[in-house]
């Protein structure tokens, strides 16, 4: 090959890759706003490229690396978030039942009492005979 054919291959080839990194970049996106599950066959597919080029064009590779890595800190964070409202909604259920108990407590005490009090025993003594 000459010299100009050459440059003119490797022009081609260089503008044939900013093209494929292009539609990987698209397919980044459109899986992104349907929120879609990033992987590198789901990207190959979408962008029209092959996993090969994905895995050996450092550009592509680093693109592909850098979503895949978003979508499970975003994925972890989400998880987080949902067990800390879980937890939250937990500890209420259980705050509002030591309540509940603590005034049934109280409400039975002051039946056992008024009982008493109406069988003519001193306010003091329980059903029982405990103090």
């Amino acid at each position: 090959m000459k010299p100009t054919a050459t440059a003119a291959a490797i022009a081609a080839r260089r503008r044939q890759t900013a093209e494929k990194l292009e539609q990987v970049e698209r397919a980044i996106g459109m899986l992104r706003r349907e929120r879609g599950r990033p992987t590198v066959r789901a990207i190959a597919e979408r962008a029209g490229v092959s996993a090969t080029f994905l895995y050996e064009n450092a550009d592509a590779r680093a693109l592909v690396q850098s979503t895949i890595a978003d979508a499970r800190s975003s994925h972890d964070r989400q998880a987080r978030q949902e067990h800390e409202r879980v937890e939250a909604s937990w500890r209420e259920r259980a705050l509002n039942a030591e309540e509940e108990l603590a005034r049934t407590q109280k409400e039975v005490l002051a039946q056992r009492q008024q009982i008493g009090e109406l069988m003519g025993q001193p306010a003091g003594l329980r059903a029982d005979g405990s103090r």
